[in-house]
């Protein structure tokens, strides 16, 4: 198995075989698992009874969009541009983030140093097919890959991708696993980044400007920057 210990070790990594997609995580093993998997209690919010992922999905995503019109400066354009809108502002959804850009997803795998003591992961992959935009995704069998349009100042700064599992509408229940099957992509590796390497790995990231404040613009970009200087 690869690993990266310093930002020339990953370039030896991405030199043999070109990548599309890139992801980093703090823990090596957690699965490329998507946000709305993790709800502990899928099937009881706030009291009511949901039939399967979907369900859940579009009640979060309706609530959403009721209460998140006075805050938006551009009104996403479709179903998935409002996937992507309430992903990026942390609500639990089908999205699994990816960059395009494979120093921007390192830098999601060392960022957190609640993780610091343990092994991260990059994984790097090259689905069958890319969708170029939200307008183009479908739900077709399989899991989706797709590129969206930078609808926010966030996903523009983190160059960012996403993939989208296929449900069976028919067929929807909780037991249905939104895991990817990398089995299934074109190209996939998952290499280590040994929790030693970790701020090493920040310190070069810095020094080519990939830090709080160029990933998350903003003030709270801003104010995470700085306290790095006093981690």
């Amino acid at each position: 198995m690869s690993q990266i210990r310093t930002i020339s070790e990953l370039l030896r990594v991405l030199e043999p075989v070109p990548h599309s997609f890139f992801r980093g995580q703090g823990n090596f093993e957690w699965t490329l698992e998507p946000s709305v998997a993790r709800i502990k209690h899928p099937d009881n919010c706030y009291s009511m009874s949901l039939r399967g992922w979907l369900d859940l999905e579009s009640y979060l995503i309706r609530e959403f969009r009721k209460f998140s019109y006075p805050y938006l400066k551009n009104e996403p354009q479709n179903q998935f541009d409002w996937l992507v809108h309430a992903q990026h502002h942390g609500l639990p959804t089908r999205l699994l983030d990816w960059s395009e850009n494979p120093l921007k997803a390192l830098f999601f795998a060392v960022e957190n140093r609640e993780h610091g003591e343990l092994d991260g992961a990059l994984h790097l992959c090259t689905p069958n097919q890319i969708a170029p935009s939200t307008s183009d995704v479908h739900e077709g069998k399989g899991t989706q890959f797709f590129c969206s349009s930078y609808i926010n100042d966030r996903i523009s700064a983190q160059e960012g991708a996403f993939s989208l599992p296929y449900l069976n509408i028919e067929e929807d229940d909780f037991s249905h696993s939104l895991d990817i099957d990398t089995s299934k992509l074109l190209r996939y590796e998952k290499v280590l980044i040994p929790k030693e390497a970790k701020p090493q790995l920040r310190h070069e990231l810095n020094k080519l400007g990939i830090n709080h404040r160029t990933i998350y613009p903003g003030l709270d970009g801003i104010s995470k920057m700085l306290k790095e200087g006093f981690s």
